[in-house]
């Protein structure tokens, strides 16, 4: 069986760089104020979680499941945001869709380029 993590596909440094193609691909995009400030609160409180949490040696995929509660709120909130211009419940549903699936992967991603900022772990339990 494959591991989480490999399904997941992990692309380091992408929370910020997601977000802002999901949002700009929306027929009407909501205040540039709103949606800056809703991704930066989602982004600081996984940003301030990961510094927290991760011990360097752990999977990946583990501390960002036990991220993502923490910073439901703050989630939440940018599904809110970037799903306000849409007209139909079917475009804001697919908007939480979208949001919901890609969010584990992203919260990987930042523990994954928060680790590559502090580079190699002296506890890993690679070889």
């Amino acid at each position: 069986m494959r591991s989480r993590a490999k399904r997941v596909g992990i692309i380091a440094g992408t929370v910020p760089a997601v977000f802002v193609l999901l949002v700009a691909g929306c027929s009407s995009t909501p205040p540039a104020d709103d949606t800056a400030t809703a991704r930066r609160d989602w982004v600081t409180c996984i940003s301030n979680a990961v510094k927290a949490q991760d011990d360097g040696v752990s999977d990946p995929v583990i501390i960002a499941d036990g991220i993502e509660p923490q910073c439901a709120v703050q989630h939440e909130n940018v599904i809110q945001v970037a799903s306000q211009g849409l007209m139909t419940d079917a475009g804001k549903a697919e908007a939480r869709r979208v949001f919901t699936e890609g969010e584990l992967q992203l919260v990987t991603s930042a523990v994954m380029a928060y680790r590559a900022t502090r580079g190699p772990s002296s506890g890993s339990a690679m070889p």
